[in-house]
Formats: structure tokens, C-alpha cells, sequence
């Protein structure tokens, strides 16, 4: 059974999470240049999302990042049920 998450809007987590959704799944970069943070703020919110809140997960898909490595391509794990606070 999946636990509804609650995660306060207005946030930088909130932003995060919105954006993955939106997206349909995205790699940290495009994340970053997405929303215009920072990797230093938009990869802890990521790793917050992903490991404390159980809501976002690798997709196993990659994609060319500028450095040209692959990054992963993270999205909203499937049955995530999640809402603002």
C-alpha cells in the first residue's frame, strides 16, 4: 500500500517534485536549468525526495548530459500519491 506524502508547497522540494512530474522525468541538469537552481540546491531536494519521502525514482533511462555521461532520468515513482501542505 503506498503512504500519501504531504510536501509543503512554496517549497524548493515542492518545485522539485512538481517539475519531475511535469516533465514526465528528467535528469538532475535538466532539472537545474529547468527550474534556474543550482545543483547545490536542486540535488539535495532530489536526494530528499528520493530517499525520506519515497516519491521520485531512477527510471532506468539515461541521458546525455553536457559532459556527454550519461545521468540518470529521474520521475515520480508510479503509484506516488502526494499533495501540498
Amino acid at each position: 500500500a503506498w503512504q500519501h506524502q504531504r510536501v509543503k508547497n512554496g517549497t524548493k522540494r515542492w518545485l522539485v517534485l512538481c517539475y519531475i512530474s511535469v516533465t514526465g522525468g528528467c535528469t538532475d541538469e535538466e532539472g537545474q536549468e529547468g527550474l534556474r537552481m543550482s545543483g547545490n540546491t536542486y540535488r539535495p531536494r532530489r536526494r530528499e525526495l528520493e530517499d525520506q519521502y519515497h516519491l521520485v525514482v531512477d527510471s532506468g533511462e539515461r541521458r546525455p548530459c553536457h559532459s556527454g555521461e550519461m545521468a540518470v532520468v529521474w520521475r515520480v515513482k508510479e503509484g506516488a500519491v502526494w499533495s501540498e501542505e
